[in-house]
C-alpha cells in the first residue's frame, strides 16, 4: 500500500523553487547519475524500513557535482541543492549542531575496533541503512559526519547528496587525501573511502583521531 501511494502521488513543483534556480545558467553538456531505489534491502523488507529508502538524482559537470535531488518517497520529503559558478542554493537550512557529542554515521561493514575508537573519542556511532539516507542525515543535521572506509558506495549513491552538501558549504572528500573532493565520471567502480561533512574542521579532527 505504501509503495502504491508513493508511486502514484501527485508531484508538486512550487513557484519558489522555480524562482530560486531560474537565474542560474547551467552548462549545455551535463552528466546525470540516478539511483531509483537506494537502500534496496530496506525497500524489500518494507514496513518501517521504508523510511530509509531514497531516490537520488545527481548532475555533474567536469567531474564536479552541481545539482542534487533527494526524495524520501515514503515520507514525502524532498531535498534539493544547486551549486555552480559560485551560485549555491538549497531548500533546506544548514543545521546548527550545538551538542559536544558528535554523531557519526558508519556502514555496517566498519570494524568494531573502529566503532570503539570513535566512541572512546566521545563520538556517538550509528549504522543506519542506505548510503543516501546516511548522506541525508548529514544534510539534515541528524549526523555530523558520514564516514566510509570500505569501497561500498558508488557514484550514483553520492553524486546527488554531494551536490546538496556543496550548496550548503559542505563536501565529500577522500579519507586518504582529505584536501581532495570526490570527482565524478562514468565509472561503475565503487568509490574509495570518504567522509561527508558540513563542518570541515570537525571532519579534519575526526580523520586525525582515526589515524
Amino acid at each position: 500500500e505504501k509503495l502504491s501511494l508513493a508511486v502514484h502521488k501527485h508531484l508538486e513543483v512550487h513557484d519558489d523553487f522555480v524562482k530560486k534556480v531560474s537565474g542560474i545558467r547551467l552548462p549545455e553538456v551535463l552528466n546525470v547519475w540516478i539511483d531509483p531505489i537506494d537502500s534496496t534491502k530496506s525497500y524489500i523488507k518494507g514496513g518501517d524500513s521504508l523510511e530509509s529508502v531514497t531516490v537520488l538524482v545527481g548532475v555533474h559537470h567536469a567531474g564536479v557535482p552541481i545539482v542534487g535531488v533527494m526524495t524520501y518517497p515514503f515520507s514525502k520529503q524532498q531535498i534539493w541543492g544547486v551549486c555552480f559558478e559560485g551560485n549555491c542554493i538549497t531548500n533546506v537550512p544548514k543545521p546548527s549542531i550545538s551538542s559536544p557529542i558528535k554523531t557519526v554515521f558508519l556502514s555496517n561493514l566498519e570494524t568494531e575496533q573502529r566503532r570503539d575508537k570513535l566512541r572512546s573519542q566521545g563520538y556517538h556511532v550509528e549504522t543506519p541503512t542506505g548510503a543516501g539516507f546516511k548522506l541525508g542525515g548529514v544534510i539534515l543535521g541528524t549526523a555530523s559526519f558520514y564516514y566510509v572506509s570500505k569501497k561500498s558506495t558508488y557514484q550514483w549513491d553520492t553524486c546527488g547528496p554531494h551536490a546538496i552538501l556543496r550548496a550548503m558549504g559542505g563536501e565529500v572528500v577522500h579519507i586518504s587525501t582529505p584536501d581532495q573532493a570526490i570527482l565524478y565520471n562514468d565509472s561503475m567502480e565503487p568509490n574509495d573511502g570518504f567522509v561527508a561533512y558540513l563542518d570541515r574542521k570537525g571532519a579534519e579532527r575526526l580523520l586525525n583521531e582515526l589515524k
